[in-house]
């Protein structure tokens, strides 16, 4: 299947402003709902209101639409299915983005990020996305902070 520049550039601007809002939303929610989750209960919080799950159609731009979005946080990171797939987002991230895929999240130990992307996220099976999950949780202390999956 083959898709025309101009169809992927426009519906990744697509991608990329409903990705915004959902952003802002969920920004909103945890400024609001903070207080009711204690420490200990940060994954709790990251699942309900840090997680934004962004579904579109097949090559409609998602990975474009990271690309954009990696400009606009301080320390953004890209989780791939693997290392090789997220060559292509690398070429037009921000500088300051890491990348890591599912099978090296150990990459993430110790690190802070304020937003974390995960592409292709249809590709991962549910044991994938729990050892996302808690990978990404001790990572993403900021307030507020978002985990994304982009499918």
């Amino acid at each position: 299947m083959k898709t025309s520049a101009s169809l992927v550039h426009r519906s990744a601007q697509i991608i990329y402003s409903a990705t915004k809002d959902l952003i802002r939303l969920s920004s909103i929610y945890q400024d609001e709902f903070r207080d009711y989750y204690k420490s200990d209960r940060h994954l709790s919080f990251m699942k309900e209101f840090c997680t934004i799950k962004v579904c579109g159609p097949r090559q409609s731009g998602h990975s474009t639409a990271i690309q954009f979005l990696t400009f606009e946080f301080d320390k953004p990171c890209v989780i791939s299915w693997t290392l090789e797939m997220s060559k292509r987002i690398k070429e037009g991230a921000s500088p300051n983005t890491d990348f890591a895929s599912v099978k090296s999240l150990t990459r993430l130990a110790g690190k802070t990020y304020d937003i974390i992307f995960v592409d292709t996220a249809s590709l991962l099976s549910k044991t994938d996305i729990e050892n996302v999950y808690d990978a990404a949780a001790p990572c993403l202390k900021r307030k507020p902070s978002f985990l994304i999956f982009m499918e």
